[in-house]
């Protein structure tokens, strides 16, 4: 029997009302199979196409609801919305730049869909297009000036370094809904970074009683209650930065194993996850004989670059590369954070663990690297003017190599950087002469052979200034106006490192006065 055209149309349609039944009824299977029945005797069924993206997007086939949403478009080119649908998806397989065309041509067609402009100020975002997003979230604040697009529009403020125009869209969205957890986090954050501390501990915690679960938000508030020095509340929400995505798609099987919490170990095994940056666990390692002493085997869990400085470390009885476990071996009984372990033993500003140094350099690497930093200078000076561009704040810690010229002038100083990347910065600096070593150093073993024979490091908040911290060496460490809390407030020294000193930033983004000041000490400065 041939079914004509006109007849398949109606077939398809009816399988589509059936699946908006099932739907309703919340049986997705049944409105899957439905809708794909539908597109099978009606392949330019638009809508139903469209509806079966959503459905396919809803159960996680994002690859599918690619599929559907693009023969959605193709059958119908005028349903706009299908467009923002395809973005979503997209953005969720991290094809950003593909989003932002399909979303163009969505605008091109209907210039005032607001959900395209939302979507697109989302892609610029996710793309690292920043200075784009601007644009459509002002736009969609004009359409629809609702809790969405003002929380977008704080979120390229906040891009943009505009934290004042980002604090005040955030409040807009909380005077139109007082309930969005999102926008008090927001805020908590913004509250950090313009040091208003108080402030953002109220944020922090109004986002957490609408939404206790909410990591960021319990990350803000740890930051602003430890920055304070107040770090006995502040260590409990720290431990919340084991929740957060990224940790728990490195570590997936860290939930399997009971969290150490300082207790007696004794003839058990403890797997001790360096799960932050290499500043981080250098500066955490410090505890590791303290752990020793309550009990049995340890397992020490680093990167790569970290494995050859770490090799000697007391009270670590094996050491690993994170990247070459997969899962845990049965024979593991506990397992904690490095970072978590101030939490453990309740740290306080009294009681930092502070044996300096507790890391050193190893005599073969101090040879090779010796004639290499052969000077007759009176200072031999490192520096390190820039850190990881993948931290979220690094745009602010971080410096230029030109920012150094301003020591240039000082007489009778041999520098070395020790900066690692951004060579590109080498060829820029004017005056200033330096001798770059990070294209020779390999790992943070050689780090420390060169730390050993200078006479002071001068760095922004990076792993090498917790290094020569943890050495007993001289550094200064340049400081943003908002300081890492590991920091804290209007203090010149360091309780982790008593040979550190630090210089801040008296308003945000003052670098030249920070450096004005550095050059000032720095022509007085003697070695030990």
């Amino acid at each position: 029997m041939i079914v004509r055209f006109s007849e398949r149309e109606n077939v398809g349609r009816a399988h589509f009302d059936r699946a908006k039944k099932y739907s309703l009824q919340g049986d997705v299977s049944g409105a899957i199979l439905a809708c794909e029945a539908a597109v099978t005797f009606f392949p330019d069924f638009a809508e139903a196409r469209a509806e079966l993206g959503n459905l396919y997007l809803h159960t996680g086939r994002r690859d599918d609801a690619r599929r559907e949403y693009t023969k959605a478009i193709h059958a119908n080119p005028d349903l706009t919305p299908v467009y923002c649908d395809l973005a979503t998806v997209l953005m969720d397989l991290q094809r950003c730049d593909e989003a932002i065309a399909v979303l163009q041509t969505a605008l091109r067609l209907a210039p005032d869909l607001y959900e395209a402009h939302i979507n697109l100020c989302h892609a610029y975002q996710r793309s690292g297009r920043v200075r784009e997003a601007l644009a459509p979230a002002l736009r969609a604040v004009d359409l629809r000036p609702d809790r969405a697009a003002y929380v977008y529009l704080g979120a390229a403020a906040y891009d943009l370094d505009a934290l004042d125009v980002a604090i005040d869209a955030n409040r807009r969205a909380l005077e139109l809904d007082a309930t969005c957890a999102e926008a008090h986090r927001n805020l908590s954050w913004l509250y950090y970074l313009t040091g208003r501390y108080a402030e953002a501990i109220a944020a922090g915690a109004e986002a957490i009683a609408l939404q206790p679960d909410f990591v960021t938000a319990h990350l803000s508030l740890a930051y602003s209650r430890l920055i304070r020095g107040d770090f006995a509340r502040g260590w409990d929400e720290y431990i919340w930065v084991w929740r957060t995505p990224v940790q728990r798609y490195q570590y997936p099987y860290l939930g399997r194993v009971p969290l150490w919490n300082g207790e007696q170990f004794a003839g058990r095994q403890l797997l001790i996850t360096s799960d932050q940056g290499f500043g981080d666990a250098i500066q955490m390692v410090r505890y590791l004989p303290a752990v020793k002493a309550r009990g049995g085997r340890i397992i020490l869990e680093v990167s790569a670059a970290l494995v050859p400085l770490f090799a000697d470390l007391p009270g670590v009885d094996e050491l690993r590369v994170y990247a070459d476990v997969a899962i845990l071996a049965d024979n593991e009984d506990l397992q904690v954070p490095l970072i978590d372990l101030p939490r453990t033993f309740a740290t306080d500003l009294t009681s930092i663990p502070a044996p300096i140094p507790y890391l050193q350099a190893q005599p073969q690497r101090v040879e090779r690297w010796r004639p290499r930093l052969q000077s007759q200078a009176r200072l031999r000076v490192g520096i390190v003017w820039a850190g990881n561009p993948d931290h979220e704040n690094d745009r602010r810690r971080s410096v230029r190599l030109d920012d150094f010229a301003a020591l240039g002038g000082i007489d009778d100083i041999a520098w070395f950087g020790l900066q690692k990347g951004r060579d590109e910065e080498l060829c820029s600096c004017g005056s200033f002469t330096l001798d770059p070593l990070g294209a020779e150093i390999g790992d943070f073993a050689d780090s420390a052979a060169i730390l050993a024979q200078l006479d002071l490091v001068i760095a922004v908040d990076t792993a090498i200034a917790h290094l020569a911290g943890a050495m007993g060496m001289p550094v200064w460490t340049l400081l943003p106006f908002a300081p890492d809390w590991r920091w804290l407030l209007r203090r010149a020294d360091s309780p982790w490192y008593p040979t550190m000193r630090l210089f801040r930033q008296p308003t945000a983004g003052d670098w030249a006065s920070v450096f004005a000041e550095v050059a000032r000490e720095l022509r007085a400065f003697k070695p030990y």
